[in-house]
């Protein structure tokens, strides 16, 4: 049995696109001192442009590592997505925020996880892309074995569909937080719990099947010894 437990999660679009190059999101409950703050951030900056000096901070003035540097679909006007992670005091109020370098629409889901080790929690990432098709599944690219009996994937996409798409794991994923209005970039964050040295990816299927360019992610953590868990140690 893992010991990791989904705590949490949220997501938000960016509040005022004609004004803002950053989008905050605030946690619904307090977080908890030891957890892991997962973050997916995307926007349409397209391809190879700069990030932010700080592109992943929040109120706690915690550190920010990074699990899948910033990736785009390789494209003029591409989509981008990133996933970085921080071990974190708990606080009430507890906001994530996510910038851009300009006006490019961004996007942030964030999940607390708990029962993860508590230095070098990060396996193993991937990520992949599409450019103006219509083939579900949209895959985020194919982890290997992980280094762990038990992590836990976080996987997420993004893309430039105009139809208010939803979002549908095809690989049995738990999609624990989604924003689906394509005025703004749409974004979505699935956890999937990894045992017996699995390997994984996740593939979404959106509604309606929209040709349009799209970029996924996917990243591993490690979970904490059982008996660490329950002993506090």
């Amino acid at each position: 049995m893992s010991s990791i437990a989904v705590l949490q999660s949220a997501s938000a679009q960016v509040a005022n696109a004609a004004t803002d190059n950053f989008v905050t999101v605030t946690l619904p409950n307090p977080t908890r001192t030891g957890s892991l703050l997962v973050a997916i951030g995307v926007d349409n900056q397209g391809q190879n442009a700069l990030e932010a000096a700080t592109p992943f901070q929040d109120n706690g003035s915690n550190t920010w590592q990074i699990a899948v540097p910033t990736n785009d679909g390789q494209y003029a006007h591409a989509n981008r997505i990133a996933q970085r992670y921080a071990a974190i005091t708990g606080r009430s109020g507890h906001t994530v925020t996510y910038t851009s370098t300009g006006l490019f629409y961004p996007s942030i889901a964030v999940v607390e996880l708990a029962g993860i080790v508590p230095v070098s929690p990060w396996d193993q990432s991937a990520y992949n892309y599409g450019h103006a098709v219509n083939l579900n599944p949209r895959r985020t690219g194919l982890i290997g074995q992980t280094l762990a009996p038990s992590e836990i994937a976080v996987a997420g996409m993004t893309h430039g569909g105009g139809n208010n798409e939803t979002f549908a794991s095809n690989n049995g994923f738990t999609i624990q937080t989604s924003q689906i209005a394509t005025a703004k970039m749409p974004i979505v964050l699935a956890t999937l719990i990894l045992d017996n040295f699995a390997s994984a990816e996740d593939a979404y299927n959106l509604t309606p099947n929209t040709a349009t360019d799209w970029v996924g992610c996917i990243a591993t953590y490690i979970a904490a010894p059982m008996a660490a868990v329950m002993y506090g140690l």
